[in-house]
């Protein structure tokens, strides 16, 4: 099932390759389902260019260069610094936040990276594996699902069936079922997957 859902997911990123978007990939992980966060981090962590030869300073400045992009409020990097233990900036005293109140500034700061990306251009916001999410990221992917009628975007969220969305039938939701691919299709699938090897 999974090749089928990430075939899906490259097939939409491929069509739309004529039009000018951003695409943002998240991956949920059987080994991080009681990670908070873990497929926003990994994605910032991909979009920033961490590499683990970086010192923190080269993180943090990755990480200025990559949330300027979006958005110009300093706290927003303050906040998504602690997410990777990196210093915050002088003046924001985030040790002293209630954990709750940690939680509410860290869901704007991704909000709004999302909210600013999508104002320069359309994006593609592809939630993958969410059978696996863990509870924080779900409660975030739900409150974007809910705003993602406000921005230009489109959301790609693929799971196994056993996934209960908690979020309601929005007019703005479409669920497609995939069934297992026939022997013809599975075929054609490996070889594309495999470049003909």
């Amino acid at each position: 099932p999974g090749i089928g859902k990430s075939h899906i997911a490259r097939a939409f990123d491929e069509r739309l390759q004529s039009e000018s978007h951003i695409t943002l990939r998240y991956f949920c992980s059987a080994h991080h389902t009681n990670s908070a966060l873990f497929p926003f981090i990994s994605q910032l962590e991909r979009a920033a260019g961490f590499k683990h030869s970086d010192s923190s300073p080269e993180k943090l400045s990755k990480l200025d260069a990559l949330v300027a992009q979006s958005t110009t409020d300093p706290e927003h990097v303050a906040i998504l610094a602690s997410l990777f233990a990196l210093p915050a900036r002088d003046g924001y005293r985030l040790q002293e936040l209630a954990p709750q109140k940690r939680k509410e500034k860290t869901f704007e700061a991704l909000s709004a990276q999302l909210d600013g990306l999508a104002a320069q251009q359309p994006v593609l916001i592809i939630f993958e594996d969410v059978q696996w999410i863990d509870p924080t990221s779900l409660e975030l992917l739900a409150a974007t699902v809910e705003h993602v009628p406000k921005l230009r975007a489109l959301l790609l969220v693929t799971a196994r069936p056993q996934f209960m969305p908690p979020w309601p039938s929005y007019p703005h939701l479409t669920t497609i079922s995939l069934r297992r691919l026939g022997r013809r299709d599975g075929a054609a699938l490996v070889q594309r997957v495999t470049g003909g090897k």
